[in-house]
């Protein structure tokens, strides 16, 4: 039985080309077809197409690299912001005093 699957985007299905390379490797080893709807590549089986293996590793690395890329610039907007004095961090959602408290205990 051949399941298939619809990825919007290679970018939603993962960060770095090696964890793709891996899913979709792993996808296609269950017996499993993968489609990515974006890019329309399609992946049947182990025996895949040589000109759909070079357009998802391009794709995957242009993808890495804007994603780098859109990190690099989220840090210096923090360091920056951090100097002006404007950025706390994110708020604590957790109370730690209790979990101290319990690991205190005997």
């Amino acid at each position: 039985m051949l399941w298939n699957h619809s990825a919007l985007s290679i970018s939603r299905l993962a960060r770095n080309i090696e964890d793709l390379h891996r899913l979709v490797r792993h996808i296609l080893e269950k017996g499993c077809s993968i489609h990515f709807v974006k890019e329309n590549l399609h992946f049947y089986d182990e025996r895949t197409d040589p000109t759909q293996e070079l357009l998802l590793s391009m794709l995957g690395a242009v993808y890495q690299f804007q994603r780098s890329i859109i990190l690099e610039r989220q840090r210096e907007g923090i360091a920056k912001a951090k100097e002006r004095g404007v950025y706390k961090g994110r708020p604590r959602t957790i109370n730690p005093e209790p979990i101290w408290d319990m690991l205190r205990m005997p």
